[in-house]
């Protein structure tokens, strides 16, 4: 999160509230992402698939990583 903290006074407006959370969103996911090694890109693509049929607390960084890593574990043992 240190690279948030340096740009905090820039940070301090967005032209609206709900910029301002929309933004902190958006971080709160990109260091989800580096925390699990997740692509950001290949996480974004998943949710977008995914979002019409599974619940947003399925979708987390944390819980998706858990679900690639059960499933590849899967594929293998198929072999």
């Amino acid at each position: 999160m240190r690279p948030c903290k340096l740009g905090l006074k820039n940070y301090l407006f967005f032209g609206s509230y709900e910029g301002g959370g929309y933004n902190a969103t958006l971080y709160i996911i990109l260091e989800s992402c580096k925390s699990t090694d997740i692509n950001l890109r290949d996480y974004l693509e998943y949710v977008i698939a995914t979002i019409h049929h599974t619940p947003p607390t399925e979708l987390t960084p944390n819980k998706v990583a858990q679900a690639w890593e059960k499933k590849s574990s899967d594929s293998l043992g198929q072999f």
